[in-house]
Formats: C-alpha cells, sequence, structure tokens
C-alpha cells in the first residue's frame, strides 16, 4: 500500500525514515542564504548539513588564506623579484580568484533555492506563501 501524506511546508518526510511521516523539519532558506552570505567559508553548507559542500570549501578557504599569508610573510622577508614570493603570489591569487567565484555561485544557488540539505530535502524557501 502506498502511503502519502500533504506535509505543511515547514516539514517534509525524511527520505531514510519509512516509518514517520511529515517530522523532519526543513531547514530555513534565508538562514543558509545569510550564513553563506555574511560568514562563508562553508557556514550555509554546515547549516544544511550538506558535508560534501561544506568540507571541501572550508579546506579550499583555509589554503588560500594559508598561501596568501605565507605570500606576505615571503614577500617582506625577501626580495621583490625572488622567484618562490612570486610563485607563491600567483598560488594566491588564483586561489583567491577561486575563492571568490566559489562563493558567488554559492550565494546565488541558495538564494535561488537550487541546493537541498544533506538530506535530500528542499528548503523551507523564504517566500510568505511557503508557511502552509
Amino acid at each position: 500500500m502506498n502511503k502519502y501524506c500533504q506535509c505543511f511546508k515547514p516539514y517534509a518526510t525524511h527520505p531514510y525514515d519509512n516509518q514517520e511521516y511529515c517530522t523532519y523539519k526543513r531547514k530555513k532558506q534565508w538562514l543558509a542564504f545569510v550564513l553563506e552570505a555574511v560568514v562563508a567559508f562553508g557556514a550555509g553548507h554546515f547549516y544544511t548539513e550538506n558535508y560534501e559542500r561544506a568540507i571541501p570549501k572550508l579546506i579550499f578557504w583555509l589554503i588560500g588564506w594559508f598561501l596568501f599569508i605565507t605570500m606576505r610573510v615571503i614577500s617582506v622577508k625577501r626580495e621583490k623579484r625572488d622567484e618562490v614570493a612570486l610563485i607563491f603570489a600567483m598560488l594566491s591569487c588564483v586561489m583567491t580568484i577561486g575563492m571568490i567565484v566559489w562563493y558567488a555561485v554559492d550565494v546565488i544557488m541558495i538564494g535561488l533555492n537550487r541546493y537541498e540539505d544533506g538530506n535530500g530535502i528542499n528548503f523551507k524557501s523564504w517566500k510568505s506563501d511557503d508557511d502552509y
């Protein structure tokens, strides 16, 4: 027998729980958007338990900042035309551009509600007609 229920918008049926219907509280799109836009570093993905996007993004940001700080330290201690400083500067620029692009894409995609949370459930939209 195929059971189906119409859940109120704040709730959904968890895809891996066959016993309980409409008990999974959906993540809020506006909160994921604000966390991703203001905090960055994958905070919106951590909130939505979407770890396959959050952890690589956090690691990418940490490596990018490490390269940036290392570049600054090397450029202060060495001559301006040093090859090592130039390589770190180029890597830092590439990582920074990558971070900006990844940040912008994630903010836009969360704002358009194109992502799902870690359990495959759509976010509770920030539209006013999505309350019931």
